[in-house]
């Protein structure tokens, strides 16, 4: 069973869940957020991709459910905070954008140790992939500017959508006619008893 949120990214995911679980036949129920959920007759896979809070509200009900599901994959999970939210996040698969060790070597900006030895000296709080990839947004913003010599935005466009690099953040190229990024490959993610860890 997949749920999906509001959005595209939501929709992607759920898309793709439900096209490879039935290459691999599997039978798949799609559900919205007011959709009530049907009691699944032997195991079952609980693929959430929504909102942060939708995930976590998904996941709870699932893991309340008279034959809970034997696998859970929500995108939530690839995010720190997530722990909080759930009962017992041992065991769910997530998705996150980075994770420590998960990046390629940085063409620009600082290197991904150098960035987390940095941040920690600044806070007590381990950093999760929003905020390196608000770091490596700053470095492709940086280097674009120096390059355009400006900060005008069709000048600063054709710069970001020239470049084929990576940041501390992964790999970074952009279709430059969509906007789409083309060349980031997203850190496949499992909470166990000791935290997250890749997957």
């Amino acid at each position: 069973m997949d749920r999906q949120g509001k959005g595209s990214f939501g929709r992607q995911v759920a898309d793709g869940a439900q096209k490879i679980a039935e290459q691999a036949g599997a039978c798949t129920r799609r559900l919205g957020n007011g959709d009530s959920w049907p009691c699944p007759s032997g195991p079952w896979a609980l693929v959430s991709a929504g909102t942060f809070e939708d995930d976590v509200q998904a996941v709870n009900r699932a893991r309340r459910q008279p034959d809970p599901p034997r696998l859970i994959f929500s995108v939530a999970a690839g995010v720190r905070e997530f722990a909080g939210e759930v009962d017992d996040p041992e065991g769910i698969y997530g998705v996150g954008q980075w994770f420590p060790g998960s990046a390629t070597r940085a063409e620009l900006g600082p290197p991904g140790d150098a960035f987390l030895a940095a941040y920690a000296t600044v806070t007590d709080q381990p950093v999760d992939y929003p905020g390196v990839q608000a770091a490596a947004a700053a470095v492709v913003a940086a280097h674009c500017a120096r390059q355009a010599r400006s900060t005008a935005r069709g000048q600063l466009w054709g710069q970001a959508a020239a470049l084929d690099t990576a940041t501390l953040f992964g790999g970074f190229r952009i279709n430059p006619v969509t906007g789409a990024q083309v060349k980031h490959e997203a850190a496949l993610v499992r909470w166990t008893s000791g935290g997250l860890a890749l997957a």
